[in-house]
């Protein structure tokens, strides 16, 4: 799994975008995944969970990183 957001273009995304309401997109992401969307913090700690990147390096990447200490606990 690479370790970045994947945002699928649908209308709630397209409508956002339109709107110039960019700051909404990581809540579409993050309530999507039956879509196939990940946030890179939930991608991170997946990574961290399978031992391909360990908890000090994910914490760099991380744009939010108390929220990836939670999803990793």
């Amino acid at each position: 799994m690479p370790a970045c957001e994947v945002m699928i273009s649908n209308s709630a995304v397209a409508n956002l975008i339109r709107e110039n309401k960019i700051h909404e997109l990581d809540l579409v992401i993050e309530t999507s995944s039956e879509l196939g969307m990940i946030s890179l913090n939930r991608a991170l700690s997946n990574l961290v969970r399978v031992k391909e990147i360990s908890l000090k390096n994910a914490l760099i990447y991380s744009l939010n990183p108390a929220e990836l200490r939670k999803l990793v606990r």
